[in-house]
């Protein structure tokens, strides 16, 4: 249950309380299934080597994990160790900020039953969705005055004024930038140019931008798909071409084939399909 409080009530001793209930209470963890076990799960390795980083060095720091390998569980795994007193999270999309504000008011796996990676005594952070550009900096200030972890989409911080972002900047000394690799425009680059004080971290399933190039940063930790696949994340693709002589029925033909497989095949096992274009 997370707790929840009036607006307009302080927040300072609430979000205190989240911090000092986080120390010493992150147990080694276990990881969630037979295939995660112990110090092999991905986010105790990503945010390990995101640590001794830190330790030498303030560049930007980027860890690249296979979409369902627990990124997001790094990110909280940061979080608590770092006892963060303010962090803004960054998505590309919006669908996707309810679903990380989600795991973090609830801290995910971490504190999930049976799994035991955090002690009961860890409170839930105070975490805040913005989904609208502040009107002033009035409104930015009351808003990082209650707020632990502050969630909002490149695109809101991408209109906001240059004043509205160094003073975010002022106010985060954490920033993670998930799906990375959808968010280098112009203004994007500048902005994190003003977390030049803070931690930031970049979290990307691929090194890459969408143009190409290389994503800025030190990779700290590299999770390869070929390892995820090893480790059980991925089942086996199995491919079966469908060959279609008209492609307005191509979709169609896909979509039969598909149902037919799974009918099949109770296990579900995922596809990959290429239309032959003849």
């Amino acid at each position: 249950m997370v707790r929840v409080q009036a607006v307009g009530t302080p927040y300072e001793e609430e979000i205190r309380d989240v911090l000092n209930s986080g120390r010493g209470v992150f147990l080694h963890s276990r990881g969630p299934g037979k295939a995660h076990r112990g110090p092999s799960w991905p986010p105790d390795r990503a945010f390990a080597c995101n640590h001794a980083h830190w330790a030498v060095s303030q560049s930007t720091a980027t860890i690249v994990m296979p979409t369902g390998t627990g990124k997001t569980e790094t990110m909280l795994s940061i979080l608590v160790t770092e006892q963060g007193r303010r962090l803004l999270v960054v998505r590309s999309f919006d669908a996707l900020r309810n679903q990380i504000a989600e795991k973090f008011l609830t801290l995910g796996l971490l504190k999930k039953q049976g799994i035991g990676l955090l002690s009961p005594n860890a409170l839930f952070p105070v975490v805040c969705k913005l989904e609208h550009i502040p009107q002033d900096l009035t409104e930015l200030d009351a808003l990082a005055e209650r707020a632990q972890v502050i969630v909002t989409t490149s695109s809101i911080i991408g209109q906001c004024s240059e004043e509205l972002q160094n003073r975010f900047a002022q106010h985060c000394p954490y920033l993670f930038i998930d799906e990375a690799h959808h968010v280098e425009a112009p203004t994007w680059s500048a902005f994190k140019a003003r977390f030049s004080r803070s931690r930031v971290v970049q979290f990307t399933a691929t090194p890459f931008r969408e143009d190409g190039r290389p994503l800025d940063g030190t990779i700290v930790f590299k999770y390869p798909l070929k390892k995820a696949q090893e480790d059980g994340y991925f089942k086996p693709i199995n491919f079966e071409q469908v060959t279609a002589f008209d492609l307005r029925k191509a979709d169609r033909q896909i979509a039969e084939t598909a149902i037919r497989r799974l009918r099949a095949d109770s296990t579900k096992v995922t596809f990959s399909w290429h239309v032959s274009r003849m």
